[in-house]
């Protein structure tokens, strides 16, 4: 018991007591190893790439002096050849007295020019030039051809090549390209002049040649006796019939290349014009030959006239009313006319070299 006691009291000696902690002198050494925690500080820490900022161009202050543009050289003008027109209905490239300058045509080209207010135009010189000419002759029909290369070619409007030279120029342009096969002086004009007295000679001798009827009731058939527009038994005749004596020189009415002519005509004349037929004579020249215009090409036969057509280029097995169009000076009315009338005759001009 006195054991017990003693106990109990060190108990509360011990509980009343206060607590002294002494102050270490030096740290206390671990006495176990422990497995640290990874808290190491790297050795070089990524820096994040900056997001883009975009960049604007400021724009120029207003009293900012602008850049001038470049000043451009402008093109030197070359020397200019003065190139005018004329009325040529003599194909014969010259200016004849009854033939008047050619103000009112429309003009370009594929070069440099100068249009004038007196139809000439101003070109560069010692080129070559495409030229595109539109217009009418004084008579009021199309101007068709230029005649600068006569009378060896055609030259059909309205677009043709030439040489402009270093000196001024005139040029004549046509309303067509045709020209008689006889000379005016060789024509049978005993014939002509004995149809204008008995014109029902004339109506007596188609019916004796089944030519029927000689005069068509239609307008649109008007005929011209034997020159244009009658019948025959089938087609129409859209052609002219020129009377000479047999053996007279036929010409040719325009340049080209001698071919064989459509149906029964002798000789065909092929040029850029299109085909021009000639009939009822004795051929002098053969297929493959080149004449010029006025060349001789055969003699009138047996049937005392020449027969002249023409056969448009795309078209050879139709005859064409350009026949009216293709003689210069020549329209409808010249040629759409009957010997009942009195009228005098329509003589076609010979155009020779």
């Amino acid at each position: 018991m006195k054991r017990a006691l003693c106990i109990t009291l060190c108990l509360f000696l011990v509980s009343c007591a206060p607590i002294i902690v002494p102050t270490p002198t030096s740290a206390p050494t671990a006495t176990f190893t422990a497995t640290p925690t990874s808290t190491a500080t790297p050795t070089s820490t990524p820096t994040p790439s900056p997001t883009p900022t975009a960049t604007r161009t400021p724009l120029p202050s207003p009293t900012a002096t602008p850049t001038p543009a470049p000043t451009k050289t402008p093109t030197p003008i070359p020397p200019l050849a003065e190139v005018c027109f004329y009325y040529d209905k003599n194909l014969n490239n010259q200016q004849d007295p009854d033939e008047p300058m050619l103000s009112n045509l429309s003009i370009s080209a594929d070069v440099y020019y100068i249009a004038l207010p007196n139809g000439c135009v101003k070109l560069p010189q010692n080129q070559t030039i495409t030229l595109q000419v539109k217009g009418s002759a004084p008579n009021g029909k199309r101007l068709l051809n230029a005649t600068f290369l006569e009378p060896q070619q055609v030259v059909l409007l309205p677009k043709f090549t030439f040489k402009v030279g270093a000196q001024n120029m005139m040029i004549g342009l046509a309303d067509g390209f045709c020209s008689a096969a006889i000379k005016p002086n060789e024509l049978n004009w005993q014939s002509y002049n004995d149809v204008l007295a008995h014109p029902e000679w004339f109506t007596n001798h188609i019916k004796e040649l089944k030519l029927y009827p000689p005069y068509a009731p239609s307008a649109d058939a008007e005929p011209n006796w034997f020159f244009y527009g009658y019948y025959n038994p089938g087609p129409r005749h859209l052609a002219l019939d020129v009377w000479a004596v047999e053996g007279t020189e036929v010409h040719a009415p325009v340049p080209g290349k001698i071919v064989k002519g459509n149906y029964d005509h002798v000789i065909g004349i092929r040029g850029p014009h299109g085909q021009f037929d000639l009939n009822h004579l004795y051929p002098s020249v053969k297929v493959g030959d080149v004449v010029k215009r006025g060349d001789v090409v055969g003699k009138v036969d047996s049937s005392w006239h020449v027969h002249m057509e023409l056969y448009i280029p795309y078209n050879a097995k139709t005859g064409s009313p350009l026949i009216l169009e293709c003689f210069p000076g020549l329209t409808a009315k010249d040629i759409l006319v009957s010997p009942l009338d009195g009228k005098p005759v329509p003589v076609l001009p010979y155009f020779g070299p």
